[in-house]
């Protein structure tokens, strides 16, 4: 039981310390162009990419079912093909509506044809994304899963590829609550100790 505790109190200042440190190094989100961002390393945890074309008719569901819950969408600064560099896991409505109309309501490829025209202005729309680069040791499965899904939809993805969760933002209320948590457990243990150590028999 106490190593127990003590394994969870770990994870839990980990998890509260890494929380705390982000929002501390990302108050505000850090405004990036994408053109830049193919070219290197994520600059911040938390950013707001400029110039990016959200490419929603080659995004995937993340779902794997009729029931769309979250999109895959690339992020590219043009058109002209190549590998992925940034990926985009967004919830907006919108664009859940936009894909389930392309891809579940319509019947043939020629309806899917006109919808690619009429719509190309909102399927190819070049806007700005915020939200937080998926990373860390927590996140490294949610990103090797987003990575084999890319890859299992044709999608030519550099090794490199950002993840980016569209809407996240630094959450220093569970940091910090986490944190108090895991030291007031410590202190828990540390009181236990004490109070179960044999008392010095006396002269």
């Amino acid at each position: 039981m106490r190593w127990t505790l003590a394994a969870v109190c770990l994870v839990l200042l980990v998890l509260g310390g890494s929380d705390v440190a982000v929002w501390a190094r990302n108050q505000q989100p850090h405004r990036v162009a994408l053109a830049e961002l193919e070219r290197g390393s994520a600059p911040a945890a938390w950013l707001h990419i400029e110039g990016g074309r959200f490419d929603l008719a080659e995004a995937i569901s993340t779902s794997g079912t009729v029931e769309l819950e979250a999109l895959l969408v690339p992020l590219t600064a043009n058109r002209a093909g190549g590998p992925v560099r940034v990926l985009v896991e967004t919830r907006d409505p919108k664009a859940l509506e936009l894909f389930g109309r392309l891809h579940l309501g319509l019947d043939t490829p020629a309806e899917r044809e006109e919808f690619l025209r009429a719509k190309e202005g909102e399927l190819r729309a070049v806007r700005d994304v915020t939200g937080m680069v998926l990373t860390g040791l927590t996140a490294r499965a949610n990103r090797d899963a987003l990575l084999g899904l890319a890859r299992e939809a044709g999608f030519q993805v550099s090794p490199q590829a950002l993840f980016i969760i569209e809407g996240k933002e630094p959450q220093p209320v569970r940091g910090f609550a986490f944190l108090l948590l895991g030291a007031l457990g410590v202190a828990k243990l540390v009181a236990d100790r004490f109070r179960k150590a044999p008392a010095l028999p006396r002269p």
